[in-house]
Formats: structure tokens, C-alpha cells, sequence
């Protein structure tokens, strides 16, 4: 009888001291996976020295680069209202773009959802305002010179309206504005 549980004990041992050799194994294998996987994405969206908010589009390697965003990554955390996108509310990011060579780049933006009616948009130091992304399109475009680096900043903000038709659009608008996605698609060809 003394033989068996120690058998037992023995058998339930090695079978605890291989599964902890299995998990191992695989937590590394899985570990090693989203390394790789997290240096592919973040080589698209942003690097390790780029600041929060900042879209790296690099023309050396592909000549065109796109993300998903949304809204709240941008958001400036000092004008939430309880933690919410609302009336008031603004952010901004900004967009560098570098090449090896001179390149004719166009920087164009995809809305996935509707955004809040009263929102806009605006280049920061252009006092143009935008109701929607996509017409910036043609004030983001023109040439970059081999090995140039250019900012462009884009500034968000949800302007108050007092009008009661307003006030509703509003009051329906922030239910969904976490949800604001919208893609950046930035195309550069040589010259």
C-alpha cells in the first residue's frame, strides 16, 4: 500500500513538473510571437522615440503607409468633461513624414463612422477650419527633399453650440464619439 500513493505521488509529481516544461516552452514560443509581432506594428504606427499622439509615415522602405486611429487617442485628457469626448472637448496629433529620397507625398484620411456634427479640423497654424478629415486632402500634399523630416499637426476641437436643435445633435453625437475611427493613408512617389 506504502508502494502505491508513493507511485501515485511520484506520477502526479512528473506529470505537474511536465506541464510546468510544456507551459514554459509555449509561454516563450507565444512571448517570442508578440515581439515580433508588436516590432511589425509599431515600425507602421509609431517607434520607440516618438512621443504620444505622433504618426511616423517613413517613404524609405514603402511608398505607401496607412493606420487605424481613433479619436480618443488624440483627445486632450485636460478638456474631458467625467472622462468624456464632449462639447468643449479638443485634441490634436501629429504627423512626421520622412524619406531617403525626394518624394511627391499625399496625406489622405478615411472616416470609418460618423463624427459629431459640430466637430472640426484644422493644421495647426492655418486658421482654415475643416467639418470633416477628408477635406484636408488638399492642403496635405507636396514635396519632401531626400532625408527631410516634416511635422504637420492636426488640431481637433468640439466647439459648444447653444442652439437647442444643436444641444440635441450634441447630446446624440456623444454617445458614439469613442467610436469616432478614421484612417490616415499617406502615399509618397519619387520625383
Amino acid at each position: 500500500m506504502k508502494h502505491k500513493k508513493t507511485a501515485f505521488l511520484l506520477i502526479v509529481i512528473l506529470i505537474i513538473l511536465l506541464f510546468f516544461i510544456l507551459f514554459n516552452k509555449f509561454s516563450k514560443k507565444e512571448a517570442s510571437d508578440d515581439i515580433i509581432f508588436f516590432k511589425l506594428f509599431s515600425q507602421t504606427k509609431q517607434n520607440s522615440n516618438t512621443k504620444e499622439n505622433e504618426y511616423i509615415f517613413d517613404f524609405s522602405k514603402n511608398n505607401e503607409i496607412s493606420t487605424n486611429m481613433n479619436l480618443w487617442e488624440t483627445v486632450s485628457k485636460n478638456t474631458l468633461i467625467n472622462e468624456k469626448i464632449a462639447p468643449g472637448t479638443e485634441g490634436e496629433f501629429e504627423i512626421k513624414l520622412k524619406s531617403n529620397k525626394s518624394i511627391y507625398y499625399e496625406i489622405n484620411f478615411l472616416s470609418q463612422n460618423k463624427k459629431p456634427k459640430n466637430l472640426v479640423f484644422s493644421i495647426k497654424g492655418d486658421n482654415k477650419r475643416y467639418s470633416k478629415l477628408e477635406d484636408l486632402r488638399d492642403e496635405l500634399q507636396g514635396n519632401l527633399n531626400k532625408m527631410e523630416t516634416k511635422s504637420i499637426i492636426i488640431q481637433w476641437k468640439w466647439d459648444y453650440d447653444t442652439g437647442v436643435k444643436e444641444d440635441m445633435q450634441d447630446t446624440k453625437d456623444g454617445t458614439s464619439i469613442k467610436d469616432y475611427h478614421f484612417y490616415i493613408h499617406a502615399t509618397g512617389n519619387e520625383k
